[in-house]
C-alpha cells in the first residue's frame, strides 16, 4: 500500500524476486519496479527483496534521504506485515496477502511507528547516534530511575582511610563499604585522568576510557547539551573490542529527558521484556538485553548524559553499574563544567585583546559585557578623522629604521591614548597616518564634536612630544575630518579579517587632510553643519572639488576652542 502526499493511495502487487524503488525522471523510471516522483527520493533508492512464501528483504541503496522502517533508519531490514516503510514524503505499508482493509483504507493493523524519524542528523561519527520517541511510559517494574542525589549523598564525605577502619571492623555493611571504597578508588583515578586532559575533547576521550574500564558495556555515546541553543550533541561514540563497530546506537528521547531534566539515573534490567523497549525496533535489532542513561551533573547543571547497552543476556547491568557511572558522570561534569569555563575565558580574553587594538577599555567592557552585536557589518553616520606626519618620506631618509620606530611608536602611543579619552575608535595605522573613527561601535550624539577635541588634543600632545625631541626629531601633522554614513565592521578574508569603515565620507576625509598645511585641522562641510559651533573656533578656508560634486566643497580651518568643553 503506497501512500503519497496528500494521502492519495494505491496498491503494488511485489514481484518474486527484487523490487526497485527509486525516483521517477520524466518519463523514464530509469527500470524502478516502483516509481515515486519527488526530489527527497533518490533514483535507486532501495530495493525490496520478496522471497517464496512472504518472506522480504528491505536494502537502502546508500540513499540520500535514508529509508526508514517503523521510524528507524535501516540500511538491511527484514518487513512483517504491516511495517511502515517511509521514503521521502511517502509512507509505503507491507502487507502480506488476506489482509482485510480497514475503513479508511489501510490494511487492518498496520504498525505504528515506535521510533519517530530521527530528529537528530549529524556527520562523521555522530551519525551512528539516532534519537527517536517511545511512546510508551517507562514501567517501574522493569526500569530502575534513581535521582544523582540519592545516589552521590553515601559517596560524598568518605575517604579511603575511613572506609579501610570500618572494613576492619566486619560490620554487617561491609558489601556497602566495599562498594564505597571501589568508587572512590575509581573516582581517584578519574582525578588523576581528568586533570591530565589537555582540551575537552582530550577530557571526553577519558571519561569514556574510565567507563568501559569500569562496565562491560558493547555500545556507548556521551550527549552534551549545548549551553546556548540547548541542543543535544553527540560528542563521543565508543564500541567494546568485542562489539561491531558501526552499529547505530538508538535512544529514546524519552529516557534522554529523564536524564537531563529530572537528573534521574536509569537502568534497563532486560529490554526485550520490559514494556517500554521491547516494541521498539532498534532493540530487536540491535538484540539490546540491557541498558543504562546518566547525567552529567553537579548541582544544579547538567552537560550532558552517557548512554550505554549491551547485548550480553549474561552480562546485564547491575544497580551497582548505575552506581559507579553516575558517580562518574558526577565527576565528569565538573570537569566539564570547568573545561567549558577555561575555553570561553579563552576566547573571551582573545576577543577583548583583539578589541583593545581598537576601543577604549571603557567600550571594550561593554562589548565583552554582552554587546557583541555591535560589531557586526552595518551603516552607521560617523565622523572620520585622518591625521598624517607630513614629510615622512625626508624624515625616513634622515633617520635609520630603527629610530624611526621608536619616534613611531612613541607617537602613536601618546595620539591612541588621547582618541581612547575621547571613547573614539581606531581604526587603523596606516604608515605614518592615523585613521579615527567617532560614532561606532557605539554612537554618542556628541561625535562630531569629539571628533574635533581629540584633533586639538592630538596638537597639542604631539608639541608636548616635540618638546623633548631635539630638533631633528621633530615633525608636523596634518589632519582632516568629516562626516558622514558609512558601512562599519569586519571585513577581510577568512585568514584576516579588520574592523573597519567604507564609503565616500571616508574617501572624502582622506582627501580634505591632504588639503591641509602642517599643524592645520581642516573639517568638512558636513562635520561644520552638525556641531554646536559657540565651542570651536572655525574658520572658513579653501573650497575644494571633490568627486561626484558640482561646484567646490567649502572646508573651514580649526583654530582652537571659543568655550570649554562640555564633552567629558
Amino acid at each position: 500500500m503506497i501512500i503519497e502526499p496528500g494521502s492519495a493511495k494505491t496498491e503494488h502487487l511485489l514481484s518474486t524476486g527484487t523490487n526497485l524503488m527509486g525516483r521517477r525522471v520524466a518519463e523514464n523510471t530509469l527500470g524502478v519496479d516502483i516509481a515515486l516522483p519527488g526530489s527527497n527520493v533518490s533514483r535507486r533508492h532501495a530495493k525490496l527483496e520478496l522471497h517464496p512464501g512472504g518472506r522480504c528483504e528491505l536494502t537502502d541503496l546508500e540513499s540520500r534521504n535514508g529509508t526508514y522502517v517503523n521510524g528507524l533508519r535501516v540500511d538491511i531490514a527484514t518487513l512483517e506485515s504491516g511495517d511502515v516503510v517511509a521514503i521521502g514524503n511517502y509512507k509505503l505499508i507491507f502487507v502480506l496477502s488476506g489482509y482485510t482493509p480497514s475503513g479508511d483504507g489501510h490494511p487492518a493493523g498496520p504498525k505504528e511507528a515506535a521510533i519517530d524519524q530521527p530528529t537528530l542528523s549529524i556527520s562523521g561519527d555522530r551519525s551512528l547516534v539516532e534519537l527517536g520517541d517511545s511512546d510508551s511510559s517507562l514501567d517501574m517494574g522493569k526500569t530502575i530511575m534513581r535521582p544523582v542525589d540519592e545516589i552521590m549523598r553515601p559517596i560524598a564525605g568518605g575517604t579511603p582511610i575511613a572506609l579501610a577502619e570500618e572494613l576492619s571492623k566486619e560490620s554487617p555493611q561491609v558489601s556497602q563499604l566495599r562498594k564505597k571504597t571501589r568508587m572512590l578508588s575509581v573516582l581517584y583515578q578519574a582525578s588523576k585522568a581528568l586533570i591530565s586532559a589537555t582540551s575537552l575533547d582530550d577530557l571526553l576521550e577519558k571519561v569514556m576510557d574510565l567507563v568501559f574500564e569500569n562496565v562491560s558495556a558493547k555500545r556507548g555515546v556521551m550527549i552534551l547539551v549545548d549551553g546556548q541553543t540547548g541542543e543535544w550533541i553527540p560528542e563521543k561514540v565508543r564500541y567494546a573490542s568485542d562489539a561491531k563497530a558501526g552499529e547505530k546506537i538508538v535512544l529514546s528521547k524519552s529516557i534522554a529527558g529523564v536524564a537531563l531534566r529530572e537528573r534521574k539515573s536509569v537502568l534497563i534490567n532486560d529490554a526485550l521484556v520490559d514494556p517500554s523497549f521491547k516494541s521498539q525496533e532498534s532493540v530487536k535489532l540491535l538484540g539490546i538485553r540491557s541498558a543504562m542513561c546518566v547525567p552529567l551533573s553537579h548541582l544544579d547543571a547538567v552537560q550532558g548524559l552517557i548512554y550505554l547497552d549491551t547485548s550480553d543476556a549474561s552480562d546485564r547491568f547491575t544497580q551497582d553499574d548505575l552506581d559507579m557511572i553516575t558517580a562518574l558522570g558526577n565527576h565528569a561534569a565538573i570537569a566539564i563544567s570547568q573545561a567549558r569555563l577555561n575555553s570561553e575565558i579563552r576566547k573571551q580574553d582573545i576577543f577583548r585583546r583583539r578589541m583593545a587594538r581598537y576601543h577604549s577599555p571603557a567600550v571594550t567592557d561593554r562589548i565583552v559585557e554582552g554587546k557583541e552585536d555591535a560589531l557586526d557589518v552595518h551603516e552607521a553616520e560617523v565622523t572620520v578623522l585622518f591625521a598624517d606626519i607630513t614629510d615622512f618620506t625626508v624624515f625616513c631618509e634622515r633617520h635609520k629604521p630603527a629610530v624611526v620606530r621608536n619616534m613611531l611608536n612613541e607617537y602613536f602611543g601618546e595620539m591612541t591614548d588621547v582618541i581612547f579619552r575621547r571613547e573614539g575608535t581606531l581604526d587603523k595605522y596606516i604608515a605614518d597616518e592615523i585613521l579615527a573613527v567617532f560614532g561606532v561601535p557605539f554612537p554618542h550624539s556628541d561625535d562630531p564634536e569629539r571628533a574635533l577635541l581629540t584633533a586639538l588634543e592630538m596638537r597639542q600632545a604631539l608639541m608636548g612630544l616635540n618638546s623633548r625631541r631635539p630638533p631633528n626629531m621633530r615633525f608636523q601633522v596634518k589632519t582632516g575630518i568629516n562626516t558622514g554614513r558609512v558601512l562599519v565592521g569586519d571585513v577581510g578574508c577568512l585568514r584576516r579579517m579588520d574592523y573597519t569603515v567604507l564609503g565616500a565620507p571616508v574617501n572624502t576625509a582622506k582627501r580634505i587632510e591632504t588639503e591641509a598645511l602642517p599643524d592645520q585641522i581642516l573639517v568638512g562641510p558636513s562635520t561644520y553643519n552638525s556641531i554646536t559651533k559657540e565651542m570651536f573656533d572655525l574658520r572658513p578656508t579653501k573650497a575644494i572639488p571633490l568627486k561626484g560634486k558640482s561646484a567646490p566643497v567649502q572646508l573651514y580651518e580649526l583654530a582652537g576652542m571659543r568655550k570649554p568643553s562640555p564633552v567629558p
